[in-house]
């Protein structure tokens, strides 16, 4: 995370890491893996195979549309302008880091930011798993599913509680 104060403006940029998102998306997917029936090899195999050969596409696929939709959630604080220029495609693209930009108020907590990132990456891994499990292990998505929904909230609730000490009058009148 980097800040930098402007105007009293601070402009926070939040930075994700593919390989640290892919480590922990591994992790949880191995503990599922684990945690299965091991009658049915052939089942199993394919909870643990996420982010190998073949998959990494969709995965990465998710991770961009999580990715938007949490810059989406961050709102007003990401609001970039669209370029004239601007064009868009569908082409597949592995980033090394997905970069979230924000102006808060300097008023804004760093503790704030702090939580936001790991709510964030938390975010991304819950939904990457949420969609490969939705077809590989269905119960454990609905639980994947709740945690995200979960994330979605405490991100929304971290960005509109106070970010400024209140100041009470000392009369009422």
């Amino acid at each position: 995370m980097e800040c930098i104060c402007v105007n009293n403006i601070k402009r926070a940029t939040l930075r994700f890491e593919r390989d640290e998102l892919l480590s922990d998306i591994k992790n949880d997917a191995y503990i599922e893996w684990d945690a299965t029936n091991k009658d049915n090899g052939h089942d199993k195999h394919l909870i643990a195979d996420i982010c190998e050969e073949g998959n990494i596409e969709k995965v990465t696929r998710r991770l961009d549309l999580t990715f938007a939709h949490a810059v989406e959630l961050c709102m007003p604080y990401t609001k970039k302008w669209v370029r004239p220029r601007s064009s868009r495609n569908n082409e597949y693209d592995e980033k090394d880091e997905y970069v979230m930009y924000m102006e808060v108020p300097h008023t804004f907590s760093e503790t704030t930011l702090d939580y936001m990132e790991e709510l964030i990456h938390n975010l991304l891994v819950a939904r990457v798993l949420e969609e490969w499990f939705s077809v590989t292990k269905p119960d454990a998505a609905e639980i994947y599913a709740i945690k995200a929904s979960g994330f979605e909230t405490e991100i929304t609730s971290a960005l509109t509680h106070r970010s400024a000490p209140i100041t009470r009058k000392m009369n009422p009148f």
